[in-house]
C-alpha cells in the first residue's frame, strides 16, 4: 500500500498528511505538524490531560516524559523496569498510571510523591484505568482478575469479577467515574458499577479477536480481527496463500448495547486506536508487515480519510481531549505533535449513521403541490461562503429532482442563460425581485425559484423562494440544513429540498 508518495522519512512529516489512496482528503478535518520533539528512544503509549496542556509518553527503555505540546518541551519523569506499554494520566494531569507490556506490575505517580509499585496480578497486566478524578485505578491481567487502588497509598480497595472468557483489552471509566467499562479479547463488553461493585450490563460481540479498543461517551469502537481458510481446491493440501486476514472497525452504542455502523477493508492491525472529543473521528495506529502509518477515520462516513507514516512497532496514536493535538511517534522515532483543526470541543458523539440532514421551515406543505399545470424556472442559486459553481451544481441537482414531478415544466438552463445574455442582466441583479420577475415574464414561466447556498464551518443551508411572477409576490420559502456536512452531501440535500417545494421522492 504506497500511503504517501510525496517523499521519505521526515519530509513525510514536514510536508503534512497526505490523502489516503483513492480517497479525498476530507474538507472536515484539518491537521498541520506543530511539533517533532527528539525522546532519545522507542515510543510506547501516551495520554493527554483534559485540557490539552500535558502529555505523558511512555518509552520501551521504562522512561517516562512529561511533554508540553504546546513548546515542544520534555522532561524525564521517571525511569522504571521494564518496557512500558502505555500509560494513562488523571484529568488535572498530576496522577499517572503506567504499565509494562510483559510484566506482572503497575506503577502510579500520584500527587506530590514519589511511584508506587501495585500489587501484582499473578500474570502479565493486560489492561489499566485511572478513574477521571486520579482517585481510583483499576488494572486487569492474564488472571482476568480486576483490581482497583487507592493513588494515594497504593493500596487495594476492592476487587470485580471480570466474568470474560478472555483476559480484559481494554478497561475505562464511564460515567463521571461512576462505571467501569472492560472489553476482553473475545469480545466480552462489560459495564460495573463503582459503588455496589455489579455488572450493569453484558454483551458479547461476535466479530473474531479484539485488538484495540476505544470509548467516547455512549460510543464504543473495537478493532477486530478473523482469520480463516478460503476456499480452495478440496484435493489439495491448503497453501499459506489460502488464508486470509480480516480487519474491520465496529462501533457500539453502549446504551443500547447494539452494533451502529462497521468500516471493513482495514489494511493491518490497529493496536492503538484514539476518538475525537467528539466522537466523530477515530485515530489509528496501522501495523503492517514492513510498515506503520497513524490513520484517520470519519465514522460518519464509514472511510479512512487521510494517513501518515509512523513508528514501526508503536502503540501512541491519540487525540487530545479538548480537540487541539493528536500524537503519534513519527517513523524516526520523534514523538509527532499535530495541529488539529475541524473537531468540536464537545462530546456530542452525533448522528454516526451519517451527517444531519433536516428542513427548518415551520410549514411542512409544499410549495408547488399538484392540481395545475406550471412552468417553472430554476435560476443558479447565489452561493454564500462557498464557490459560484457550488451554487451552480446544486440549481442542477434540483432541477434534475424536480424534473420527475409530472404538473411542472422545468425551463431548461441554456434557455435561461440565453436570456440572461441577450437581456445583459448582470448577475448581482438577479436577485432583484423586479428584474427576476421581468426574467420570469420572458421565459413565460409562472413560478421562479431562487436561493442561495451558504456555508458557516461544516453547516450548509440551501435557502429556495418561490416567487409568483404574475404578482412579484413570495409565495413561500423552504430551506434546509446540513450539519457535519461536505460538498459531497449536498445532492441528498438538494432532494430534501425538492421533497419540501414539491413532494417529489427522494
Amino acid at each position: 500500500m504506497s500511503t504517501c508518495l510525496r517523499g521519505l522519512g521526515a519530509l513525510l512529516l514536514a510536508a503534512g498528511w497526505c490523502a489516503a489512496p483513492g480517497r479525498a482528503q476530507s474538507d472536515l478535518f484539518g491537521y498541520s505538524v506543530a511539533r517533532l520533539i527528539p525522546m532519545g528512544a522507542h515510543v510506547g503509549g501516551g495520554d493527554f490531560s483534559a485540557d490539552g496542556a500535558a502529555m505523558v509518553v511512555a518509552g520501551e527503555s521504562g522512561q517516562l516524559w512529561r511533554v508540553d505540546p504546546a513548546d515542544g518541551t520534555a522532561r524525564q519523569l521517571a525511569r522504571l523496569p521494564g518496557r512500558l506499554s502505555s500509560v494513562a494520566l488523571s484529568r488535572d494531569g498530576e496522577v499517572a498510571l503506567a504499565w509494562t507490556s510483559g510484566g506482572s506490575t503497575a506503577w502510579l505517580l500520584g500527587r506530590g510523591s514519589g511511584w508506587l509499585e501495585l500489587g501484582q496480578h499473578r500474570r502479565k497486566v493486560t489492561a489499566a484505568a485511572l478513574a477521571p478524578d486520579g482517585k481510583l485505578a483499576v488494572t486487569s491481567g492474564e488472571d482476568r482478575a480486576l483490581t482497583a487502588w487507592d493513588p494515594a497509598s497504593g493500596a487495594e480497595v476492592f476487587r470485580l469479577e471480570s466474568l470474560a472468557s478472555r483476559p480484559l483489552r481494554y478497561l475505562g471509566f464511564r460515567r463521571g467515574g461512576a462505571a467501569i467499562l472492560g472489553v476482553s479479547a473475545g469480545g466480552d463488553i462489560i459495564e460495573w458499577d463503582v459503588n455496589n461493585r455489579r455488572v450493569l450490563r453484558q454483551f458479547q460481540d461476535s466479530g473474531g479477536q479484539v485488538n484495540s479498543v476505544a470509548a467516547c461517551g455512549a460510543i464504543l469502537a473495537l478493532e477486530t480481527e478473523t482469520t480463516g481458510l478460503a476456499r480452495g481446491n478440496p484435493m489439495r493440501a491448503a497453501h499459506p496463500s489460502d488464508f486470509y486476514r480480516a480487519n474491520r472497525i465496529k462501533i457500539y452504542d453502549l446504551n443500547q448495547g447494539v452494533a451502529i455502523k462497521e468500516i471493513d477493508g482495514i489494511e493491518g492491525e490497529l493496536p492503538a486506536i484514539s476518538f475525537s472529543p467528539d466522537c466523530r473521528f477515530l485515530a489509528a495506529l496501522r501495523q503492517q508487515v514492513k510498515s506503520a502509518f497513524v490513520s484517520i477515520y470519519d465514522l460518519q462516513r464509514g472511510v479512512e480519510t487521510a494517513s501518515v507514516p509512523a513508528q514501526d512497532g508503536s502503540a501512541l496514536a491519540r487525540f487530545s481531549p479538548d480537540g487541539r493535538w493528536l500524537a503519534a511517534a513519527a517513523p524516526d522515532g520523534r514523538l509527532a505533535i499535530y495541529a488539529v483543526a475541524g473537531v468540536q470541543r464537545s462530546a456530542d458523539p452525533g448522528d454516526l449513521a451519517g451527517v444531519k440532514i433536516r428542513i427548518t421551515s415551520a410549514d411542512p406543505r409544499p410549495l408547488l403541490a399538484p392540481g395545475r399545470h406550471l412552468v417553472i424556472a430554476v435560476m443558479d442559486l447565489e452561493g454564500r461562503q462557498v464557490d459560484a459553481a457550488t451554487g451552480t451544481a446544486v440549481a442542477d441537482m434540483l432541477r434534475n429532482r424536480l424534473v420527475s414531478a409530472s404538473w411542472l415544466e422545468l425551463v431548461e438552463r441554456e434557455r435561461v442563460q440565453r436570456v440572461i445574455q441577450e437581456q445583459n442582466f448582470q448577475n448581482s441583479s438577479r436577485a432583484d425581485m423586479a428584474t427576476a420577475v421581468r426574467l420570469g415574464r420572458i421565459l413565460n414561466a409562472k413560478k421562479l425559484i431562487l436561493g442561495a447556498v451558504s456555508r458557516l464551518g461544516t453547516t450548509f443551508t440551501i435557502t429556495a423562494q418561490v416567487v409568483d411572477v404574475e404578482t412579484a409576490r413570495i409565495d413561500g420559502i423552504r430551506e434546509v440544513l446540513c450539519q457535519r456536512c461536505a460538498v459531497e452531501d449536498l445532492p441528498a440535500a438538494a432532494a430534501e429540498l425538492a421533497a419540501a417545494l414539491a413532494g417529489t421522492g427522494q
